[in-house]
């Protein structure tokens, strides 16, 4: 039960320290609510919930031991929610009941006060006040619910009742008390047993109130959790006596709303920013019979889903859940796609060999991993490009820097001997760029910060020594390269100085134009990538500014200039990824700013403007690696926090 003060009927409240009993469900050291008291001289007769007063008679029944009736053992199991609610008379004990005296620290978001008052972790719950102090094996939503609370009263009232050496049925109703604080000493409780109690049958008058008193079920989808029952409960809502949510009560803040579940033996909170009013949702959780005032782990977790209410961070409509398949990276992964339509992942291992994965059929289950083997930079992330005859080509950075390339010896097939084009690149993810006759073209920073390039020297053919655009690019950045409707390519850096710079070829196929500046200053971290609109029109992103998605776009198709970067609406920390799909609208892919979950923004029509910012699924580190399946669901490969890669796709392709 909660530790709580005594408080008197007079205004006057005395603190005072409690003394520990000898059953398990003792409670800790600390303070509580001081409730008023009651007696049965207070009242001839008391009010009760209906459904709750079930609960009760249910448990009472099914527990009930030795000469000890259902009646009895109910009355016995009423007494203690009137004094640890503070319910009397007419007032029925409110099952939502969060106790308002506990001010140890780590009850406090992240163990500070004043820092996220809103989320306060309250220990004690419900009618009876099961406390985590007292070890016992409920969680707030367990506790609330009087289905669930009434058994475990019931179990241990009455095994406490008959295991009593005592004679007297007044002692041994102390005995069973015992957990419960205003029922250690004097007559208070054994006066509310009386009142309660008429002939021999539990005489308490009834009011509406639900099992749950004001907390309503719902269904959450958690991030590396799955699909969980939750509680959601609101201190406005709660039903029956109230008091302990009127604002100054107590020393206690008065939680806003919060979810709560178990999973995995762990207590999980979350206090939704949507709630709250602060920037991000927090989360605690605690084993189950944990001390909350010893055992509470705080974050902060975008990753809940109100799946009931459609509320919280929650997986666009027709994405599925996140799936973990398997390979770990220092890098991120790639998404290519055979000729006929099957997606494959590449991802480098961080023994620096290449492993990938293909679906056996279009649109349908994956292989085994496979090694391809490699000696490659551990942290680099494979670049992908299509010869014109439908062939898979990879470029990585290898071990020593240089430029590293495997492809399909025939269209859906096998794969060739590693190859080394020679050259010198720091790129981490490369940019592969296509000319017009179709020859392939990558591009990276070079040791010395210049951008540096290979290209085919015909079609699906051999490949040149590499050269040097010049340029001056900024420390860990990454080209991005786009091809207009004219058959020149555009590639983009941003500099040392954070401006993004661009360089076009002066024609199909050729020689390439000096960097020019299309906008910034941004942050010299934001590497830019490069999309394409549906009516071929190449558009530029970046996380700029204050961690905001900005976007440049070409004014017209083939040799249009660019707009001035504008913001598009979201908050990234890491460099997108763009993809066009089936209904003709751009996607962007990011990891949010907020929560690190993988993040989708996708244009409203196409060509056009773009909606709101929407979760895809769980919390990654690194590049999202984005592709369309042959039947235009989208799908994401990513790396999660803990480095393993993970999967998410549309069920049906969006419109």
């Amino acid at each position: 039960m909660s530790r709580r003060t005594v408080s008197r009927r007079a205004v006057v409240v005395a603190v005072v320290v409690l003394v520990a009993t000898v059953v398990p469900a003792v409670v800790g050291a600390g303070s509580e609510t001081p409730f008023v008291g009651a007696s049965g001289a207070d009242a001839a007769s008391r009010t009760f919930g209906s459904s709750p007063r079930d609960d009760v008679l249910y448990w009472a029944e099914r527990k009930r031991c030795g000469d000890l009736s259902r009646d009895a053992l109910a009355a016995m199991m009423l007494t203690p929610t009137f004094t640890e609610t503070g319910a009397t008379g007419a007032n029925a004990p409110g099952p939502m009941t969060l106790s308002r005296w506990d001010t140890q620290a780590a009850l406090y978001a992240f163990g500070t006060k004043g820092l996220a008052d809103k989320a306060f972790f309250h220990p004690g719950i419900g009618m009876w006040q099961f406390d985590s102090a007292g070890f016992w094996p409920l969680t707030a939503a367990t506790a609330i619910n009087s289905y669930t609370s009434a058994e475990q009263a019931a179990s241990v009232m009455a095994s406490r009742y008959c295991a009593s050496s005592q004679t007297d049925p007044v002692k041994k109703r102390q005995s069973a008390w015992a957990p419960w604080y205003y029922c250690t000493s004097g007559t208070l409780c054994e006066g509310v047993y009386q009142s309660v109690l008429s002939s021999g049958v539990l005489d308490v008058n009834t009011t509406s109130i639900s099992s749950l008193g004001g907390m309503e079920q719902r269904t959450c989808e958690v991030t590396g959790i799955g699909h969980v029952s939750c509680g959601f409960v609101d201190p406005a809502k709660a039903q029956g006596y109230a008091a302990w949510a009127i604002p100054n009560f107590g020393p206690a803040p008065v939680t806003a709303p919060f979810y709560v579940f178990e999973a995995n033996g762990r207590e999980y909170r979350y206090w939704l920013k949507q709630d709250t009013g602060y920037a991000q949702t927090i989360r605690a959780d605690k084993p189950v019979t944990a001390n909350a005032r010893t055992s509470l782990s705080w974050s902060y977790s975008d990753t809940l889903c109100d799946r009931t209410g459609g509320r919280g961070t929650c997986t666009p409509a027709g994405w599925s859940s996140p799936a973990a398949i398997g390979m770990s990276t220092l890098g991120a992964p790639a998404l290519g796609r055979n000729k006929d339509g099957r997606l494959e992942v590449f991802v480098v291992a961080s023994t620096g060999r290449l492993w990938h994965r293909w679906q056996l059929v279009p649109n349908g289950g994956w292989s085994a991993w496979q090694d391809l083997g490699g000696s490659l930079a551990p942290d680099a992330t494979p670049a992908l490009g299509t010869s014109p005859d439908g062939r898979q080509e990879v470029f990585i950075r290898s071990s020593t820097g240089s430029l590293h390339h495997i492809f399909q010896t025939v269209p859906n097939g096998g794969w060739s001997a590693w190859g080394d084009r020679g050259g010198a690149t720091t790129s981490k993810h490369l940019a592969v760029g296509t000319n017009a006759d179709g020859r392939l073209e990558v591009f990276g920073r070079g040791s010395s910060g210049d951008l540096v390039h290979w290209w085919q020297l015909w079609p699906n053919g051999m490949w040149s020594a590499g050269g040097s655009l010049g340029g001056s690019m900024a420390i860990a950045t990454d080209p991005g390269v786009g091809t207009t409707t004219d058959g020149r390519q555009k590639v983009v850096i941003i500099d040392s100085g954070g401006l993004i710079r661009s360089s076009t070829q002066y024609g199909p196929n050729g020689m390439w134009a000096p960097f020019d500046v299309m906008g910034g200053p941004f942050p010299s971290t934001a590497s830019p990538i490069v999309g394409r609109n549906a009516d071929g029109r190449l558009e530029v992103f970046a996380v700029g500014p204050f961690a905001l998605l900005v976007n440049s776009w070409q004014t017209a198709p083939g040799a249009g200039g660019f707009a001035p970067f504008g913001a598009v609406t979201g908050y990234f920390a890491n460099t997108p990824s763009v993809v066009l799909d089936k209904a003709g609208k751009q996607s962007v892919f990011a990891q949010s700013w907020f929560g690190g979950t993988v993040t989708q923004v996708r244009q409203n029509v196409p060509n056009g403007g773009w909606g709101a910012p929407a979760t895809v699924a769980g919390a990654t580190g690194r590049r999202i690696a984005a592709a369309t399946n042959a039947d235009g669901r989208l799908e994401v490969v990513y790396v999660d926090a803990s480095g393993q890669l993970v999967t998410s796709w549309q069920v049906a392709a969006a419109g």
